[in-house]
């Protein structure tokens, strides 16, 4: 999951809870079917947020106002096929009774949009939007090579970025700079089935039971190049995945730290919160979650295997991680409740969580990078100096 590409469990549920009231019991399989192929289907399923008044020559936007159009902070709206996009910047109006809010446009490219956008947190359109020296490289996987983006630094500690179910390896680049700063290696890495790095059998994501195997293979390739210390950052998925890679890689030995933002350290817990957010029968999201936790279930509903969904969660056994980890969390998340990273927490003294409020999912650093950058800082350096 990522924010704001309004891959939104909820709305899901809503669609589904409808499906069922308007076909009757008969429809139970394929409407379970739709609910499954949303959870590890691999395809983003945005929903579009209406223009009212485009102005690029006054720097101003006029969007529906809506709970994500209000949030404070850096954004991009995307249309046309990705092909036109747009920089958003801080609230400049709100009407409540038009429900409109006009914004700052930082940039455009592309011709304007006619009537809808894709609001999304990824503000950066590619590496060389930092303005840092980057190159292309292939990090080799047991399914082939996975592109990813190299950042270099000083030093012998790599920084492996993790993104999250449905988007690419754009969404952690507002992470790279930071570690910049403090002199650090990114990796920013691509994997199976996200549209950059290989397909993935059975074309359905294994919530990170496989993808994991990526992440292992990134960090081969940072030790193969000189790193003798491993920081991973995952973010959403990514962040499952690189609790699964501390625990079971080969080369987990190197991994010194994690900093993980709003984390799926419970999909179990998640898909049943979507669930229950929706006013949807609970049945319903306990029997998705029984059917994709067996091989033949889990092909009828679109997926590609059997999924472990107690392997899944960090949040229901103690000291289950013995890696220093950082979580970043905001108690307004809408997809993850932060309830999960404050039990992750409470059950694994290794791991120190930050709250930042007023953020939805993963848009914890577009709401208050300042806040964001500062304690990730101050957290990774007492991990490298030994005070962590």
């Amino acid at each position: 999951m990522s924010g704001r590409c309004r891959v939104r469990l909820n709305r899901v549920c809503s669609t589904v809870a409808l499906a069922i009231l308007g076909a009757g019991v008969a429809a139970v399989i394929p409407v379970l079917r739709i609910f499954g192929r949303k959870i590890v289907g691999l395809t983003p399923d945005f929903t579009p947020t209406r223009v009212v008044d485009w102005h690029a020559g006054a720097g101003v936007v006029r969007l529906e106002l809506d709970s994500f159009t209000r949030a404070q902070g850096e954004y991009r709206v995307w249309w046309d096929q990705r092909r036109g996009h747009a920089g958003i910047g801080g609230v400049l109006a709100v009407n409540d009774d038009r429900r409109t809010v006009d914004r700052e446009l930082l940039d455009v490219y592309g011709v304007a949009p006619r009537s809808r956008v894709e609001w999304t947190g990824q503000v950066h359109v590619g590496p060389e939007q930092l303005g840092l020296p980057w190159s292309e490289v292939a990090v080799e996987t047991e399914l082939g090579p996975a592109p990813a983006w190299y950042f270099p630094g000083e030093g012998t500690t790599w920084v492996v970025h993790i993104h999250g179910i449905r988007v690419s390896r754009l969404s952690p680049l507002r992470g790279v700079p930071l570690f910049a700063r403090l002199g650090h290696h990114s990796l920013v890495i691509s994997y199976r089935g996200d549209g950059d790095g290989p397909p993935a059998p059975g074309a359905a994501s294994m919530l990170g039971l496989t993808e994991w195997r990526d992440v292992e293979a990134a960090i081969d390739h940072a030790l193969a190049h000189g790193a003798g210390r491993i920081i991973l950052v995952g973010w959403s998925l990514g962040g499952g995945m690189a609790l699964l890679a501390s625990e079971r890689a080969r080369n987990r030995g190197a991994i010194t730290g994690m900093v993980l933002v709003a984390p799926a350290t419970s999909w179990r817990e998640t898909i049943l919160h979507g669930a229950r957010a929706s006013h949807v029968p609970a049945w319903l999201g306990r029997s998705v979650i029984t059917l994709l936790g067996s091989r033949r279930g889990s092909r009828i509903l679109g997926g590609a295997d059997a999924i472990d969904f107690d392997a899944l969660d960090w949040s229901a056994r103690p000291d289950r991680v013995r890696v220093p980890t950082l979580v970043m969390h905001s108690p307004d998340d809408d997809e993850i409740p932060i309830e999960l990273s404050r039990r992750f927490a409470s059950l694994n003294p290794s791991v120190d969580l930050v709250e930042l409020p007023g953020a939805f999912h993963t848009l914890e650093w577009n709401r208050d990078p300042k806040a964001f950058d500062g304690e990730i800082t101050s957290w990774v350096r007492r991990l490298v100096e030994g005070r962590r």
